[in-house]
């Protein structure tokens, strides 16, 4: 996991492909995002998605941003969890609760992720 800030991760790998999708489109992270697949078991012609790795130089705001704006898009009851890499530290965001907050609840919520995730990558550096 080496070179990345984030792991994001998804009850159903499709929604992985699908918050893939949504934070590609985003121009300043293309490019810097990866789906990592867990290994095949045998037999199988591959592995399943687990998660959207988001690499080292991709604006945190930006990710954080799109994550949070992708939730608020879903009808079911979707959680992410984003962990910034090689830290126990680990903030999980449920889109039925982003659905009740306002927009002054959900950038402070995004503001606070953000300075999570950063502080975790200045850690690192």
């Amino acid at each position: 996991m080496d070179g990345t800030i984030a792991i994001l991760r998804a009850n159903t790998p499709d929604q992985l492909r699908e918050l893939y999708t949504w934070l590609s489109a985003e121009p300043e992270l293309r490019g810097l995002l990866r789906l990592a697949e867990a290994s095949p078991p045998p037999g199988a012609l591959g592995g399943a998605v687990e998660s959207v790795q988001v690499l080292l130089g991709a604006p945190v705001a930006v990710v954080v941003g799109g994550v949070v704006a992708w939730l608020r898009y879903r009808t079911s009851d979707v959680r992410i969890k984003v962990r910034a890499t090689e830290s126990a530290t680990e903030v999980e965001l449920n889109a039925h609760r982003l659905s009740s907050l306002d927009s002054a609840g959900i950038k402070a919520l995004t503001e606070q992720i953000t300075l999570t995730l950063a502080q975790e990558r200045q850690n690192r550096e």
